[in-house]
Formats: C-alpha cells, sequence, structure tokens
C-alpha cells in the first residue's frame, strides 16, 4: 500500500468479511502526520547525534565487523555464504521443505483475497506445481542473480493469503524481497517453469524465474571477488544503463553491493567504455540474456547515493542512514520494494558490513542482549533500564512481532525509529482503533497505551547492542 490510508478495496473487503463472519470490526483511521511528543527537530538526525556523548567513536573496526559476521553465521544458521553451499543436494532433504511449509499453512487460518479458506485441492496444487513426489534423488545446485527487484514468496504463486479475511496489506505468504544483483543458489522450478525455489544469504524461498539471471560458480565467485566495491547508502539509488542518465536499469536499496568498474586513468579515447559522468561511479550489474543466462554489464550510480566500501561503524554514521528511511512506505515482507522493520535494520547495517538475519526474531540474536524483560517490570521501570543500558544510534529494542532502533532520549522518554504499519488507540472500554501511519517514523514507546494489545514500551522483550 502506498498511501498512508487503508485503501477502498481494504475497506470493502473487510466490511464483507465481517457480515460473513459476524464479528465486530476493526475501525482504522489514518494517524496524524504529528505523532504524538515527537517535535519537527526530532525527526533530524543532526539532533540526536548532538545529545549522543561519542557520536564518532568507532564500535567496531571491519575486522571486527568480519569476526562478529562469523559469530552471527554460528548463531543463525539462516545466514550463510552462497559459495560455501555444497554444490548438490538431496532430493529428499529438498521435499521434506516442501511437505513441512504445505503442513503448516494448512494448520493455519488463511483468507484469500474473496474472503474463502483454500480448500485440499489448492494444497494439492500446490504440491503439483513444486513436484513433489517427482524430485530427482540428488539435486545440482545451478546459481543466479537478480536482474531486478524481486519478492520471494513462500510457494511459487502470486496468489495471497490473509490472516483476517479482508486484511488485504498482509500477504502470508511474502516471505521477503530482493535487490538487483543479490546472488542465489537455485534448485528446483515449478512445474511450468515460471518460478524456482533459491536460496539467497539470509533466507529461501520461490522467485520469478524471468527475474534471475543463471551463471556459473566460477562467474558467481569473480563477480563477489572484485576488489574494489560500492555500497548504496541511500534509501533507494537509481541505475542507470547509459552514462547520460536516460536509460533506467532499475533501482537498489540500501545495503546492496556493486563491484566498480575503474575505467583506464587517462581516458583514452577507442580503449573502451567512455568514463562515468562526474558524480556517477561506474558499476557491473546482471541482465538476463533470452536464454536466461547472466550477462554483466556497464551500469552508473550516483556517488552522493553510494560509499567505496563499508561505512565506518560509528553512532553517527548509523543515525544519518538511518534517518535516510524517514517518511519511506512500509512493505510487509518488502512488498513494493518497501521495508518492513526487519528489513529496514538489515539494510541499515549492512552498510557498515554486518551480515544481519532477515527477521527481527533472528536479529535479535544477531547482537549481545543487554537486558531481558520481566513480564513485572512497570513501564517507567523500563523506560529507565533502556536509558541506562542502551546505547542510542547501535541498540535495538525487540518485542513480538516488532524490532526498533533506540535513538536516544529526551528527559525520561527514550524514543525509536522503526517503519510500522500503525499503532492504536482505545475507542472505549470494548473497543480499539487502528491508526495506520505506514512509513518509517520517529517515535516514543508509549504509542499503543491505554488498549487490548497495550503499548510499545509494555510489550517490549528485550535490549541488544550490534558489537
Amino acid at each position: 500500500m502506498n498511501k498512508p490510508f487503508v485503501s477502498i478495496l481494504s475497506l470493502v473487503l473487510l466490511a464483507v468479511a465481517i457480515a460473513a463472519q459476524s464479528v465486530a470490526p476493526i475501525v482504522y483511521s489514518s494517524a496524524p502526520i504529528k505523532l504524538p511528543d515527537v517535535t519537527i527537530e526530532m525527526k533530524t538526525p543532526g539532533f540526536w547525534i548532538s545529545q549522543h556523548p561519542s557520536p564518532d567513536s568507532l564500535i567496531l573496526s571491519p575486522e571486527e565487523i568480519i569476526a562478529a559476521n562469523k559469530r552471527i553465521k554460528e548463531k543463525q544458521k539462516s545466514v550463510i555464504d552462497i559459495l560455501q553451499l555444497p554444490r548438490a543436494v538431496d532430493g529428499n532433504e529438498i521435499g521434506s521443505i516442501y511437505s513441512d511449509l504445505i503442513r503448516s499453512h494448512v494448520q493455519k487460518t488463511l483468507y484469500t483475497t474473496e474472503g474463502k479458506m483454500p480448500g485440499s485441492s489448492y494444497w494439492q496444487r500446490m504440491r503439483t506445481a513444486m513436484q513433489m513426489g517427482s524430485l530427482p534423488a540428488k539435486i545440482q545446485v545451478q546459481y543466479g542473480i537478480l536482474v531486478r527487484f524481486s519478492d520471494q514468496r513462500v510457494f511459487p504463486t502470486e496468489e495471497p493469503f490473509f490472516n483476517t479475511a479482508g486484511d488485504v496489506e498482509f500477504d502470508q505468504l511474502q516471505n521477503s524481497g530482493y535487490d538487483l544483483g543479490t546472488v542465489h543458489a537455485l534448485y528446483t522450478y515449478s512445474a511450468d517453469g515460471k518460478w524456482v525455489y533459491a536460496r539467497s544469504g539470509a533466507s529461501s524461498g520461490w522467485f520469478r524465474t524471468s527475474d534471475i539471471a543463471i551463471c556459473t560458480f566460477e562467474e558467481l565467485n569473480s563477480y563477489l571477488s572484485n576488489k574494489s566495491m560500492i555500497v548504496v547508502s541511500a534509501a533507494k539509488a537509481d541505475i542507470w544503463l547509459d552514462r547520460d542518465q536516460r536509460v533506467f536499469g532499475g533501482f537498489a536499496r540500501m545495503g546492496s553491493r556493486f563491484p566498480l568498474f575503474i575505467p583506464p586513468t587517462p581516458y583514452k579515447p577507442g580503449s573502451g567504455s567512455l568514463p562515468p559522468k562526474d558524480g556517477y561511479h561506474q558499476i557491473k550489474i546482471p541482465l538476463r540474456t533470452k536464454s536466461g543466462t547472466a550477462q554483466f554489464v556497464d551500469a552508473y550510480i550516483s556517488k552522493t547515493n553510494t560509499s567505496i566500501g563499508f561505512l565506518p561503524y560509528t553512532p553517527r554514521n548509523v543515525l544519518i542512514q538511518a534517518f535516510k528511511f524517514l517518511g519511506s512506505n512500509y512493505g510487509w515482507g518488502d512488498m513494493n520494494g518497501d521495508w518492513d522493520c526487519s528489513s529496514l535494520l538489515k539494510g541499515l547495517f549492512s552498510v557498515f558490513g554486518f551480515d544481519f538475519p532477515r527477521n527481527g526474531g533472528e536479529q535479535e540474536n544477531g547482537g549481545s542482549e543487554l537486558y531481558k524483560f520481566s513480564i513485572e517490570d512497570e513501564p517507567e521501570t523500563r523506560k529507565k533500564l533502556i536509558i541506562d543500558k542502551a546505547i542510542a544510534g547501535i541498540s535495538l529494542l525487540r518485542l513480538d512481532g516488532h524490532i526498533m532502533l533506540y535513538i536516544g532520549r529526551v528527559g525520561h522518554e527514550p524514543y525509536v525509529l522503526h517503519t510500522t504499519w500503525g499503532y492504536r488507540v482505545p475507542v472505549d472500554q470494548k473497543e480499539d482503533m487502528v491508526m495506520v501511519i505506514n512509513n518509517a517514523v520517529v517515535s516514543d514507546l508509549d504509542l499503543g497505551a491505554g488498549t487490548k494489545k497495550k503499548s510499545l514500551i509494555e510489550r517490549l522483550t528485550k535490549v541488544i547492542v550490534v558489537k
């Protein structure tokens, strides 16, 4: 959803579902542009940097981040190096993954866009699409690279499912989204060949075959081992296929990495590609040929949207980068090329060289635990614990289903930057209203106070530091 209010379609479908299920309606409203207790100054990184006791201190060196990544991969098996995966896998192992996915979703209460629950015929169709029962005993791994931003789906279909009939903004079959240039190990194709089951460095799922270009292990290794690399430091950066920036080649989100091509110096006419215009880097990106293989071509990206290599890991840099997301649309599972709470943090910390897990539940194990809240902890006690223990700019606050970046305090109130769909306010003693934000925002932790779901501060489970 690209607007900060519920679509007419959503409301119509919700009303139909409510009538069918005879349940009390959920009331939605657009959240105010100015959130409670957030001043205009608080929406700038400088406000928080000026309050930090040591904003330019180096939290971890590049070598220490490499060591941190090793620990992350040891703790979270979902984070891997594609080139270190086995070149062949047991077909039964892949078949078991597919069986587990179907089994877990059959047990859930799910609804189609029309408010209907899928029947046994649907799940049989998915088994057929995934070629279950006819997978080879040994699967030879292929390698591929995305040629555009692509959705990663739980099953090989674009059909959505929702936890609540009419709640069409949260597709439960949307697993994640990955950017142009992301590399994958490819395992099996759907029966119609339109989807491929693939493993990225952080999660597995089904991609549209047309979004992936096939390359050899050697080509992939060469692409990834380029000594010069640029990292996207903007929330989103345009990529051009010509040096005059007229032919659009796609976009890449924060944390994406590309090999940097440095033309001969001084440039000699007739010696090859023209050098980039001032203010642009020349990089290499993949295109998909008619045969489906990868062709790596020159492309151009603004220097203001990138850094050469990773940025130094300091609180100042983290806060500057984090505030580049401010106002960006919320995207459940990266829908529409946007971010949810955990993908925002993954992109943010990628700029500094971290190989962060994809999901919030794993990200809380990607750092060091500073404090684990008890259900007996009162809101004011929780706020004091955050202020005493969390480090602004490099600490995460975790609650069930959500994760946020701690950016500092004003008086006795801790503040966070996070992307969120919305929060609740009490209507009366029985009902709440959902205030739709649908953006990355700065807020305090009292959002949701007095509702059945409770406030952010009351629901917090952990304070984590990324170091």
